[in-house]
């Protein structure tokens, strides 16, 4: 309708440019015609206003019913996350301290198997240790004569064990033991 509206106008325009005179009938005919048109346009555009309106009242509703759904549900959420974020933070500080532990007793326990390594490495070294000790707890016990012995092995698988030989003259000397035999091991000392 707009468009036979406008198609009048820009044809009569041109026609009076072209010295055509229209009558003043057909000028209030025109003009009548042309406020039809003109209210019916205005009607069409306060229609088109009307839905658009209601239109946007409508989402306007369906995002406030959406977002207080959606702000109750985000609450929500953001609660459980940090709920959840202490959990982790406990899991994580409960990890770290028994991962500590862990290597803390790997790290002994690999101390100890060095020690272990070391002396199965040596095998002479560690038997003339354990007699060694077994002879100090002999002799700690005044059993000279075992005391004595077990020296004696110290010094026959490691004889440059200085204290063995210095215990074997010491005991000697002092439970009257051979002389000979005491001063020769208190020379190796001397060496």
């Amino acid at each position: 309708m707009r468009h036979d509206f406008f198609f009048k106008l820009s044809q009569r325009s041109r026609e009076y440019d072209k010295g055509n005179y229209y009558s003043v009938i057909d000028v209030v005919e025109e003009a009548s015609s042309t406020n039809e048109i003109l209210s019916n346009i205005r009607r069409e555009a306060i229609d088109h206003y009307r839905k658009s309106e209601n239109q946007l009242f409508s989402s306007i509703n369906r995002i406030q019913e959406n977002t207080s759904i959606s702000v109750s549900t985000l609450l929500d959420i953001s609660n459980t996350l940090s709920s959840m974020d202490d959990q982790l933070y406990q899991i994580r500080n409960t990890l770290e301290w028994g991962f500590e532990a862990v290597v803390s007793q790997i790290e002994i326990t690999n101390d100890h198997l060095e020690k272990i390594t070391s002396i199965l490495a040596s095998p002479v070294q560690t038997q003339a240790t354990e007699y060694a000790k077994r002879a100090l707890s002999s002799l700690k016990n005044r059993w000279y004569e075992e005391s004595i012995a077990d020296f004696k092995k110290v010094v026959d698988l490691d004889p440059l064990n200085y204290p063995s030989w210095y215990y074997i003259g010491i005991i000697l000397l002092e439970t009257g033991g051979d002389e000979g035999e005491a001063r020769d091991a208190l020379g190796c000392v001397d060496i």
